[in-house]
């Protein structure tokens, strides 16, 4: 079953040659936004930061959510994926987290 968020690849371009747009459910070909990305290049250099790929901040974003406590599913959605298995592998558990976790499953078994 296809989500609504999902939109077929054109069959020319291949699933590879795509980026899923958050969101709009549209895909957008590489050499459309490779202006954009060597503009995203020359903003990171400007200050010295170290190049990173606009990829990346998906798994960032996904992170951050994640430690807000929005539930997986709801990531899911904003971030367009068709299958939650997808977004579990952007969302990073950090240590915290876990800690975190725990530490509301011992509330919940001995209280406070």
């Amino acid at each position: 079953m296809q989500s609504d968020l999902a939109a077929p690849v054109e069959p020319e371009l291949g699933p590879s040659a795509a980026v899923q747009e958050p969101l709009a459910g549209r895909r957008v070909h590489h050499s459309i936004c490779g202006e954009d990305w060597e503009e995203w290049g020359q903003v990171l250099a400007e200050p010295g930061v170290r190049y990173v790929q606009v990829h990346d901040g998906r798994h960032t974003a996904g992170t951050l959510i994640a430690e807000q406590g929005v539930h997986v599913r709801t990531i899911q959605l904003i971030l367009g994926h068709t299958d939650v298995r997808t977004t579990q592998g952007y969302v990073h558990v950090a240590e915290a987290m876990v800690r975190d976790a725990a530490e509301r499953m011992g509330g919940a078994l001995w209280g406070d």
